[in-house]
């Protein structure tokens, strides 16, 4: 394998793991998201609920007590005639008229809203009871005020108005418990969603880290290939550089001996050259010595013949080209 085709598959296993990596953290993060939602709906729903409940439950508490305060003021007028007390009277009958009508709009939604307006309708009736006993004291018919206020209609009213409150306080309890019974449904299902998502985000994280250390241990394989082969071309190029040394010295010996050799071949072409001048010239010489005598003999041959003698040499003549 080349150091290309190495890089090559380095790069698509780290695209593999990049990809891998994403998909894990985009699967941790939506379910993270979903149960955080889910988680926060269910504790805006439940604290609504409880909320509004606590603060019905107040409402019916407050109810209670002030229906008591006016019931005790309007008894006490009747059987004291002090005018203080209807005083008391007024100032907490519009705290128990509030308190009734909100009571009556956050039952709206719930299965009490009968009663709740059960508790409105006896209160109306007690009230008109006890604005008539008032009255009568104001007219000093305490015993009359009295009567009415001890009335089988009035206790009738208040009876019904007791019954009502009950009713109610018993069906918020009812509510509470469901409201309690649903938060713990929610709550098993948000317990069961958790496990399963730490089942799978442990699955996909263990498999992404399985991944992760078989890309390390290819990653380490490659590099230790790499650094193999980069070895291996150190190695040859020492080899190589050696081998171009000793072939470099090799060619100038051979250089420097064919040099030696031409430097040798001139030395003796020039003893050559010059051999061949001397004898040239040593030639040159013996021919004019040679022609010279040949010269010699015809001139005596040309004295003996102007004598009237016989030629003694008969000398012949060299061609012009021999000289």
């Amino acid at each position: 394998m080349t150091a290309g085709h190495i890089s090559a598959d380095v790069k698509g296993s780290g695209r593999v793991m990049l990809r891998l990596m994403a998909a894990a953290l985009g699967l941790t993060s939506l379910i993270l998201l979903g149960l955080g939602a889910y988680t926060i709906r269910s504790f805006q729903a439940s604290h609504r609920v409880l909320t509004e409940q606590v603060r019905l439950k107040e409402l019916i508490g407050s109810i209670v007590h002030l229906d008591e305060v006016l019931t005790m003021s309007a008894r006490m007028a009747s059987a004291t005639g002090d005018a203080g007390w209807e005083q008391r009277y007024r100032f907490f009958e519009t705290q128990l008229d509030a308190d009734i009508r909100a009571a009556q709009e956050m039952a709206q939604d719930l299965p009490s809203q009968q009663s709740t307006a059960q508790t409105a309708a006896a209160n109306v009736q007690l009230v008109a009871m006890e604005n008539q006993a008032f009255e009568l004291v104001r007219q000093g018919r305490r015993d009359e005020a009295q009567r009415v206020l001890l009335s089988p209609a009035y206790e009738t009213n208040k009876a019904v108005y007791i019954q009502g409150i009950q009713r109610l306080t018993t069906t918020l309890q009812q509510q509470a418990q469901e409201a309690v019974r649903r938060q713990q449904q929610h709550g098993a299902w948000l317990a069961g969603a958790v496990l399963v998502a730490l089942v799978l985000l442990l699955a996909s994280w263990l498999y992404v880290f399985r991944a992760v250390s078989a890309w390390q241990l290819a990653m380490l394989a490659d590099r230790r290939q790499l650094a193999e082969q980069a070895e291996a071309l150190a190695t040859l190029n020492r080899t190589l550089d050696g081998r171009v040394a000793e072939r470099t010295a090799e060619l100038l010996k051979a250089v420097t001996n064919l040099e030696g050799e031409v430097a040798k071949r001139r030395i003796t072409e020039e003893a050559l050259e010059a051999k061949v001048r001397q004898m040239e010239n040593l030639n040159r010489v013996m021919v004019d010595r040679e022609m010279r005598m040949v010269e010699m003999k015809q001139e005596v041959d040309v004295l003996l013949q102007e004598l009237g003698r016989p030629v003694k040499y008969e000398a012949r003549t060299f061609p012009p080209d021999a000289q």
